[in-house]
């Protein structure tokens, strides 16, 4: 991945944005929130991490686009959010896909009822969940509840409202936390393999 952008850097990616600094810093908030959004979309648990990495590749190539580029400056960052997406997908599949279960084919909505099953990663993804905070768990296991469509959307934005939540607070809260799980199964189904 790219080195962080520098404070000189950062000084001419703002200057592009625009070059009153107040509305150039709302425009970088504004375009980073688009940007976390998209990737969580397409599934990227570490959504926030691919946003910045986006944007430091952009600051990187800002003494080449500054005084030609013209248009929608939001457009040149969904053209790079493109390959950055595409390079995590190719480094780091297992943790862009929905909870990374790979093996057995098991999402996390899916746990219930194979629960009975206790494959190493069932087990593991059980002791997982038991270290979570009582709150946590109860978002991640309602979160993830086998319902579509219009039932899907119902049922989150009652489970926001239950959090005190917005629904897309909700949705990056749950993604964290399926990170944070998806780390600790790796780990154990690792230890589990070593003994």
């Amino acid at each position: 991945m790219n080195e962080k952008m520098t404070p000189e850097e950062l000084d001419k990616l703002l200057n592009w944005l625009n070059p009153n600094r107040e509305l150039a810093a709302a425009e970088f908030i504004r375009i980073r929130r688009i940007l976390t959004n998209i990737f969580l979309t397409r599934g990227c648990i570490n959504a926030d991490e691919l946003a910045d990495e986006t944007i430091d590749r952009v600051a990187a190539k800002i003494k080449e686009i500054e005084t030609d580029f013209r248009g929608e400056k939001l457009i040149y960052f969904v053209s790079v959010l493109r390959y950055v997406y595409k390079e995590s997908l190719r480094t780091n599949q297992n943790k862009n896909r929905a909870f990374g279960l790979i093996k057995t084919g098991m999402e996390i909505d899916e746990f219930q009822s194979h629960k009975k099953s206790k494959t190493r990663r069932a087990e593991c993804l059980e002791k997982c969940l038991k270290k979570l905070k009582r709150k946590h768990r109860r978002i991640i296991l309602d979160y993830y509840q086998p319902t579509h469509g219009e039932e899907k959307i119902t049922e989150r934005k009652i489970l926001a409202k239950k959090f005190s939540k917005s629904v897309n607070s909700l949705r990056v809260q749950a993604f964290r936390i399926k990170e944070r799980l998806f780390e600790c199964v790796e780990n154990c189904v690792a230890e589990a393999k070593k003994m």
